[in-house]
Formats: C-alpha cells, sequence, structure tokens
C-alpha cells in the first residue's frame, strides 16, 4: 500500500498562505503588518505532524505554544524556534497578539553551500538538546531587518544578483544562528555534571534508536551502567522515568504515523518493531487510553 502522508510541506503552504519563494527551496512569510496573514497555516490538523524542511520562527511580539518532538515550548517575544526536517511537531495555541517571521528551507538550499553544510551535523544535535533559544531586542530587530532583506529580495524579480544577494543575507543570519547555539551549548557542557551528560546522551540516543530499542537495558549498556543506577540517575537529573521518556517517543510516532498515513495498524506495529499487533494496541492503549483504531478514527 502506498504511503499518504499529511505533511507540512513548501507545497501545502502555496496552497494555504501568501509567501514570497525563491524556486521550491526557500519561501518567508510573516505578519509583521497583518496579524491575521499566517492564520491559515498556524490553524493546522490538531494532532502531531512531520515536517519535510527546516522552519526557523522568529517571534516579535506575542506567543506561540507548540509541542516539538515530546518537548512543549512557548515561543514568546524576542525568541526563535528552529524545527529540522522530519522533526514532529504540533502547533497548540497563539495569542492574538502573535507576530512572527517565518522561513522554509529545504536540505538541497542547504546543502548547495558549503560552509553551511559542514555546520549541519552539529546543528541537529544543538537541536536535539534545545530548539526555543531567547535573544536580545538589539539582535531581534537586526534578526529581522535581514528577514524583510530576504522578503523584499525575492521580490525583485528583475535583479540578476537576487540569489546571491539572499545567500549572503541567509548567511549572516545563519551565523547569528549559529553562535548562539553554540554559545548556549558550551554553557551547558560548563555547568553540566557527569549525570548531566548521561541523560543528554540517552536522549539523543532514544531520539535515534527507539524504533528499534525500547528496553532501557540497551541504553545502560551503551553507558556501561547497570539498569538500576542508569536509571536512578536519569530520573534523578530529568524527574522523569527512562521508561517514560522511551514510552514518550515511541507513543508520540505512533499517534503521528496512525493521523498521517494510510499504513494499517499492523504495518505501524511491525515499523516500530513489536513482535505482533496484539503486542502494539495493548501497548498504545496502556498509555492512551484509547487504542489505534480509536485514536485514528476520532
Amino acid at each position: 500500500m502506498s504511503e499518504k502522508v499529511f505533511d507540512i510541506s513548501l507545497e501545502t503552504i502555496w496552497r494555504r498562505i501568501e509567501t514570497d519563494s525563491l524556486s521550491n527551496e526557500f519561501v518567508v512569510f510573516d505578519n509583521f503588518e497583518d496579524t491575521t496573514k499566517v492564520l491559515d497555516f498556524l490553524e493546522v490538523p490538531e494532532y502531531p505532524m512531520r515536517i519535510n524542511l527546516n522552519m526557523i520562527i522568529l517571534c516579535t511580539e506575542g506567543s506561540l505554544r507548540l509541542r516539538q518532538g515530546v518537548n512543549e515550548i512557548v515561543l514568546s517575544e524576542n525568541k526563535f524556534v528552529v524545527i529540522l526536517t522530519d522533526q514532529i511537531f504540533q502547533m497548540l495555541e497563539f495569542s492574538p497578539d502573535f507576530k512572527a517571521g517565518f522561513m522554509l528551507v529545504k536540505d538541497e538550499f542547504l546543502l548547495e553551500q558549503n560552509d553551511i553544510r559542514s555546520l549541519l551535523f552539529n546543528i541537529g544535535k544543538a537541536v536535539t538538546w534545545k530548539s526555543c533559544y531567547s535573544i536580545s531586542q538589539e539582535l531581534m530587530q537586526e534578526e529581522s531587518s535581514l528577514f524583510r532583506g530576504i522578503r523584499n529580495t525575492i521580490r525583485q524579480r528583475d535583479n540578476k544578483y537576487r540569489i546571491n544577494i539572499i545567500h549572503h543575507y541567509f548567511r549572516i543570519m545563519f551565523y547569528h544562528v549559529c553562535h548562539i547555539f553554540f554559545s548556549e551549548q558550551e554553557k551547558l557542557v560548563e555547568a553540566s555534571s557527569r549525570h548531566d551528560e548521561i541523560f543528554y546522551r540517552f536522549i539523543r540516543d532514544v531520539n535515534d534508536e527507539f524504533y528499534q530499542h525500547r528496553k532501557i537495558q540497551y541504553y545502560a549498556d551503551k553507558a556501561s551502567l547497570t539498569p538500576k543506577y542508569f536509571s536512578k540517575i536519569i530520573l534523578e537529573v530529568s524527574g522523569k522515568k527512562a521508561s517514560d521518556w522511551i514510552d514518550e517517543y515511541v507513543i508520540l510516532e505512533a499517534k503521528t504515523l496512525l493521523k498521517n498515513t494510510s499504513q494499517t495498524i499492523q504495518q505501524i506495529s511491525d515499523r516500530l518493531n513489536f513482535s505482533n499487533q496484539s503486542h502494539f494496541s495493548r501497548y498504545f492503549t496502556s498509555h492512551t487510553g484509547v487504542s489505534p483504531y480509536a485514536y485514528r478514527t476520532k
């Protein structure tokens, strides 16, 4: 059976709202002047979705509450959030005065720029730990000006240097973001204890491997610790059991597949590495209170 995915793609956005775009790899839009302009984008289906492009949201006023992966984020004034290709997210609520600039970029646009390509892996790791950052009023004004520069340059169809100018604007924004990411990471590393490092590595590993591995033993072995001591550390650092972290990732992925694809429940069970559909159904029901079928059809 072919898989039909409801996703947030550039094509989906073009159908929803007015944007400024450079080919099919780079799109910007905002509601700086008109707060109603992005409503059709924000009012997306009320369930988790997978994004098939990279998105940066710069908030200049108001707030947006969203869920990214298993984390809930409040994006407010002078903050930005980065959502990477294939990450699961869900728009939850936004204030009436919410104003922001949205930049959506396909991987191809990033990979064709050698200096940016070399930093993408580290950016991906940084976003795993933290994806929403506060910046100063001055820097937000600079980033907003660069954003407007990109938007206005896209509109200059007769400018033969348009693409070059946009690349330079974007590169400046990108390096601002890199500076913020890596400065925050350095602070985090300096303030981290050995237990913190074990927890961060655990979250990274679960994010990468929950499809294949749901047992604490596996992650404890990777940390060269006993499951009991490993579980104690995760609970101590995060306030949540290691098994709960694993279950959250699995359930979020299951919900996304149930709502956004035409895969059968058996196919989803296989994809998530359950021994059979009955085992998957019991697992899903015990964590959500409803069966996979009921969740899909509600």
